[in-house]
């Protein structure tokens, strides 16, 4: 099958949106199908995933960065009012420089207007910023990529025609670029949704007249597609409702080649309970505090538990540490290349999942879920309950969901315990990670695209 694959993240680049479809593109090309890719050249992101495809077979465009401006007018702000409070008395040149404070930051000159009222200034330049955003990051901020994409995407199919178009969103730009390929050559599109987009549980803003919008934005490329692809059965459900096509829910699931059965892990300090957390936070969505809070809860006893982050917010987790007095027990890295970051989980005592405990996120089921099973360590999940992963590590004995501080102490005393006694914390039976590898997940997606295709063979 020739399979054109459209996606803004491919490794190199360090994104779970990367290395989804970098492993999608891994299983389609060890299946034997031709398959090309058609992404961005250069990403705001480090190089730190393998590329596991063919570097040939991948046409990476350029994109235009539509928010050159809006970056502009943020250096401005900062530049002028960095050292100014929002809220600051109106004051005159001369008083300023009476009281030691000259109106001048940096090289650039506050004007009298900008002193007399820095807050006003400060908000009206961010209303700028935001309003500019709101008209021209529309999908999303990836829209300069549509023209290079689309032009990119023509050359390749004009010499080579393919069977069946996966466009991969987020950004949910490359469903355009998927879409307008698609017209153009008369190939099926099946659209894979790894996020939401009108959806989005994470939106922070007032989305009422975008939302709508973002709909009918979302039903003119639908129009093109011939199926759907989506991360969870909560979401297919609701596609399968809404647009009327096939939509089939494949899970990120781990790669046996990096998590082998054998991995030889090294020893650690019986008395040191080790929680490792690989991954971002976000703030009031991904939140460490309920194990935080745990323990400090523990006194002395939890001075022997540490917990390492590796590529989370430094000053986010320093300030939640510290407000419950857990600093000492806390190890705060930067990202990490992916081989690294699975070494980390494979030596740790305990893996830390974090999500939000919202019903909004009931259809949210993370990669680094099934991470954490390849890696055979019980899981501590903080956030919804009753959401998918806390099903999935219950029905496996892999793990709990728990966000009482109370229960996590509980816990956590069983956990050291159990390390005390026998040395180490037994690895989950292989049996906790069956059905969730990626080529067993992409199995079902690869006779997904055939039958989207209508190929038979």
């Amino acid at each position: 099958m020739k399979i054109l694959v459209v996606s803004w993240y491919m490794p190199p680049f360090g994104t779970m949106g990367a290395l989804r479809v970098g492993k999608f593109c891994k299983f389609l090309d060890q299946q034997g199908h031709d398959v090309r890719v058609l992404s961005c050249a250069d990403l705001p992101h480090e190089k730190t995933l393998p590329l596991e495809f063919p570097e040939d077979r991948i046409v990476r465009t350029g994109s235009l960065d539509v928010n050159a401006i809006p970056k502009a007018v943020q250096k401005l702000r900062v530049a002028l009012f960095s050292n100014l409070p929002d809220h600051a008395p109106v004051v005159s040149r001369v008083a300023l420089e009476a009281a030691g404070q000259p109106p001048s930051v940096g090289s650039a000159t506050v004007s009298p207007a900008a002193q007399a009222s820095p807050g006003l200034a400060k908000r009206t330049l961010r209303s700028l910023r935001v309003g500019y955003q709101a008209l021209f990051n529309f999908p999303d901020p990836q829209i300069g990529w549509y023209v290079a994409a689309t032009s990119g995407g023509r050359g390749l199919v004009d010499g080579w025609q393919p069977e069946i178009i996966f466009a991969s969103a987020p950004p949910f730009t490359s469903l355009m670029v998927g879409r307008a390929l698609s017209k153009r050559t008369g190939t099926p599109m099946v659209v894979e949704y790894r996020d939401r987009l009108a959806e989005d549980p994470y939106s922070t803003r007032s989305k009422t007249f975008r939302k709508k919008v973002e709909k009918r934005l979302e039903d003119w490329w639908m129009k093109q597609a011939a199926a759907i692809v989506t991360v969870s059965e909560p979401w297919a459900a609701d596609y399968r409702t809404r647009f009327g096509l096939p939509v089939l829910s494949v899970y990120n699931g781990y790669d046996p080649d990096d998590y082998p059965a054998d991995y030889p892990r090294k020893p650690t300090d019986p008395d040191v309970l080790n929680i490792i957390y690989t991954g971002i936070l976000y703030p009031e969505r991904r939140d460490p505090t309920p194990l935080f809070r745990a323990i400090r809860l523990m006194g002395d006893e939890g001075k022997s538990i540490r917990v390492a982050f590796y590529g989370a917010n430094r000053d986010e987790l320093t300030e939640m540490a510290a407000a419950e007095n857990v600093l000492d027990q806390v190890d705060i890295n930067g990202g990490v290349p992916y081989r690294q970051s699975i070494d980390h989980q494979m030596n740790a005592d305990i893996l830390l999942l974090l999500q939000w405990n919202n019903p909004k996120e009931q259809g949210n089921v993370p990669g680094k879920l099934f991470e954490y099973l390849g890696a055979r360590r019980p899981v501590l999940g903080l956030g919804l309950e009753d959401g998918v992963p806390a099903r999935i590590l219950a029905e496996r004995g892999a793990g709990i969901f728990v966000n009482d501080p109370a229960l996590i102490v509980e816990q956590l005393k069983k956990w050291q315990a159990e390390k005390r006694s026998k040395g180490v914390i037994p690895l989950v039976p292989l049996s906790a990670r069956e059905g969730y590898s990626r080529p067993e997940q992409f199995k079902h997606a690869e006779l997904f695209l055939k039958q989207a295709a209508g190929i038979d063979r």
